[in-house]
């Protein structure tokens, strides 16, 4: 917002272009006396909440919404950069729990799927050597960003098994 002063020239140049005919000739609802035959409710009007009164109460919302809304936006951006601070400061412990829920979940998925390798009648090819692939991936990641030597050594077998699982669904539905 500008802190220059309008010259008083523009101000009415302003003032000119905010005037506005009356409403009645803009909506003949809003017309102060209906004419009962015309109009089946003559109360009609008593009902509409002209518009100057309309625009007044947007005005005042603002007035108290924006200011509001710039306070929880702050006070979110300083929980956001509070919050991204103490991930980094414990970014090891961080990435030992992603890894290994990362683990923990392709061992999940290999479980699943490997138990329905079992009635291969009833299994989706598709979709089980989409969980194994993932699974897959989810092993190469965990043996790349592991940090524990157990951890990544668990991450290689568990890859393997799904790949040998994938391996084997493959020759059975194609087979």
């Amino acid at each position: 917002m500008s802190t220059t002063p309008i010259p008083p020239a523009r101000r009415k140049a302003k003032k000119a272009r905010r005037v506005e005919p009356p409403a009645a000739e803009l909506d003949p609802e809003l017309d102060p006396d209906p004419d009962p035959e015309r109009d089946p409710d003559p109360d009609a009007h008593a009902r509409v909440i002209p518009r100057a009164r309309a625009v007044a109460f947007a005005r005042g919302a603002a007035r108290v919404a924006v200011p509001a809304a710039a306070w929880a936006a702050q006070r979110c951006a300083r929980a956001a950069s509070v919050t991204a601070a103490a991930a980094w400061r414990r970014r090891r412990a961080l990435q030992a729990l992603l890894t290994r829920g990362v683990w923990w979940a392709a061992l999940v998925g290999w479980a699943a799927t490997a138990i329905a390798l079992w009635s291969i009648d009833a299994i989706d090819v598709q979709r089980s050597l989409a969980v194994f692939a993932a699974g897959a991936v989810a092993c190469v990641a965990v043996v790349a960003f592991g940090r524990a030597a157990h951890l990544r050594w668990l991450g290689g077998v568990l890859g393997s098994m799904h790949g040998v699982s994938a391996v084997l669904l493959w020759f059975v539905a194609n087979g």
